[in-house]
């Protein structure tokens, strides 16, 4: 998983390198690098990212998201189901021509990729840490609400942000780098908030992977018993 993570940022980054003309990701979004009429080299490199990292998600969640072999069985990870769901929208996405697909079908499989990806993340995350520090386990809703706020917080930015705009300035256009020359507030953009909610939902995956769950002191005890 953390392979096809890194796939995912290569491919990104030679999406972002190859680009026509300036590409600034505060004021432009994540979409703009898989498009071939704006991007027709770089769009391959995006895409090949994309799909690898799916594959790799589809096989990690399909062998078992789970802590070392040796550890106590009842403090195996359990992934979210919408893991199930979100890692093959992710892949199909990508992976599937336009024509292969109804209308809007790749902005379907998108959303449906990402909402699923982020709320399986988020909850299989927090599971993990709530098992790794019982600290958190102790206030068992208020912690796992709590540690879900503490990486949800670009979604929400987002959303707050797009919520604005709709009902305050309807008539400003989807952000591009215009928006830089007519000094609209940098908050105010979708895009920095979309790469965020990128880089906060990457370290959550890279921690579910290094960091699986302790033993309690006293199984420990036992186990050595």
């Amino acid at each position: 998983m953390l392979l096809g993570l890194c796939a995912f940022w290569i491919g990104l980054g030679m999406a972002c390198w190859q680009f026509p003309g300036e590409y600034n990701w505060h004021y432009m979004t994540v979409s703009n690098l898989f498009s071939a009429k704006h991007n027709p080299t770089g769009h391959l490199w995006g895409a090949a990212g994309v799909i690898l990292c799916g594959v790799a998600g589809v096989c990690w969640v399909g062998l078992g998201i789970r802590v070392p072999p040796a550890a106590d069985l009842r403090l195996r990870l359990r992934e979210s189901q919408l893991l199930t769901v979100g890692f093959p929208c992710m892949t199909l996405a990508a992976a599937l021509p336009g024509d292969w697909l109804i209308p809007k079908g790749h902005d379907w499989l998108a959303v449906i990729a990402f909402l699923a990806l982020c709320s399986g993340l988020v909850h299989t995350w927090v599971q993990s840490v709530m098992q790794r520090f019982p600290v958190w386990a102790a206030h068992r809703w208020r912690g796992a609400l709590a540690l879900a706020g503490m990486v949800l917080w670009p979604v929400a930015g987002a959303a707050a942000t797009q919520g604005y705009l709709a009902l305050v300035r309807p008539q400003l256009p989807w952000v591009t780098l215009a928006w830089r020359e007519q000094n609209i507030p940098l908050y105010l953009s979708f895009a920095l908030w979309e790469w965020l909610t990128c880089l906060v939902l990457s370290g959550c995956l890279v921690m579910i992977c290094v960091a699986p769950p302790m033993r309690a002191p006293h199984r420990q005890a036992l186990a050595n018993g």
